[in-house]
């Protein structure tokens, strides 16, 4: 039976009070996902949870960050729960942070440019910086390759329509 959110806290969230949050954990208010990270619900696997909510945990952790590089072309996580981040120039541990279903993984850059766009508390990379930055990052045709294997993956259709015809 899962108490009432009589806090109103959001689904998933960073407490500013830790000792707070460990003893509301302690007492089966709400359930520690991650250092660091809490959830009311208390009822939802943590893995298919985070997956759900995936921008709002990359937003809790990494707030004004793009989503970048492979994330962009898949406008999410990976199959694997692998979440490309652009966090900006300024520095930042660029270990990955593992959570239940989904681990961000960051990079410096520019940050929010000009044309991305805003999303939740995070931004898409537009479509011009999500081409460049796949292209020199890795070859297209490999991730015009990844692309169709996630969106195939995805719909479990073996012929994605748009990955019909063939590329470099």
């Amino acid at each position: 039976m899962t108490p009432a959110n009589s806090h109103k806290l959001p689904e998933l969230f960073r407490p500013e009070d830790s000792r707070w949050a460990s003893r509301a954990a302690a007492r089966g208010e709400i359930r520690r996902l991650a250092r660091g990270l809490y959830t009311p619900n208390l009822d939802e696997p943590a893995e298919q949870l985070v997956r759900r909510r995936w921008y709002d945990a990359a937003a809790l952790y990494y707030p004004s960050a793009v989503i970048a590089d492979r994330s962009a072309v898949l406008a999410g996580p990976a199959s694997d729960g692998s979440l490309f981040l652009d966090v900006g120039p300024r520095p930042v541990n660029p270990r990955p942070i593992a959570l239940p279903g989904l681990t961000l993984r960051t990079r410096n850059g520019p940050g929010p440019v000009e044309r991305d766009t805003r999303f939740v508390d995070l931004y898409m990379s537009s479509p011009a910086r999500t081409m460049l930055d796949n292209s020199v990052r890795r070859a297209p045709a490999a991730v015009y390759r990844a692309h169709c294997a996630e969106r195939r993956s995805r719909s479990g259709s073996t012929a994605w329509p748009a990955c019909a015809a063939s590329r470099p």
